[in-house]
């Protein structure tokens, strides 16, 4: 899942990389906005494509009775992330991209430890056949029964997650203001809408 993740996420970033300014001007905001989305919409998809492989093996170890692990090294990965983001901030005066880059090191950094971790205290040996070994890509009853399982739940994930973001397309029409405080208000129900999922 981790190969299909990233394999559809490369295109989308590269769509994603190509259209940003474009998008970010017809949502009413500055060149100058633009720009800065132009800069950051690289390390933006890095950010994307690991914080998706790590929560990945996140998953993989919460499955394998490692939950709590799992969830404290999600909070400290948090923690150290918010810490080292407000640092390089308030000390350095870092600009946009900075601030990703500081949270890409953070996100390698923890799935580093977590591999690192589990492979030492030998939480994956059961696994590693079919973690490493194995490509299922081409065993077709495997494949077959993965699509049927994950695209009812994308589907599901686009129709309950990309309301903010049609909404937020809405509110750019009032003026970037309005597209700017919705957008907020996204990641602010995120952030609660997290604390239901442990």
């Amino acid at each position: 899942s981790m190969i299909g993740y990233v394999l559809c996420q490369i295109p989308m970033g590269l769509i994603f990389g190509a259209t940003i300014d474009k998008i970010i001007l017809l949502m009413g905001f500055s060149q100058e906005i633009a720009d800065l989305a132009k800069e950051f919409v690289w390390v933006a998809v890095a950010i994307d494509i690991m914080d998706g492989i790590g929560e990945a093996f996140g998953d993989f170890l919460e499955v394998v009775d490692k939950e709590t692990y799992a969830n404290v090294m999600g909070t400290l990965s948090t923690l150290v992330d918010v810490g080292m983001v407000a640092l390089v901030v308030i000390k350095f005066d870092a600009s946009l991209t900075v601030v990703g880059l500081v949270m890409v090191v953070d996100t390698c950094l923890f799935f580093s430890l977590n591999m690192i971790i589990s492979i030492q205290l030998d939480w994956i040996v059961k696994f590693e056949h079919g973690l490493f070994g194995k490509l299922a890509l081409r065993n077709k009853d495997v494949f077959k029964d993965l699509f049927k399982t994950a695209l009812p739940l994308a589907f599901g994930s686009l129709l309950g997650y990309a309301e903010w973001e049609v909404m937020t397309v809405f509110a750019a029409v009032l003026g970037p203001a309005e597209a700017a405080t919705w957008a907020i208000l996204g990641f602010c129900w995120d952030i609660f809408e997290s604390t239901t999922e442990a």
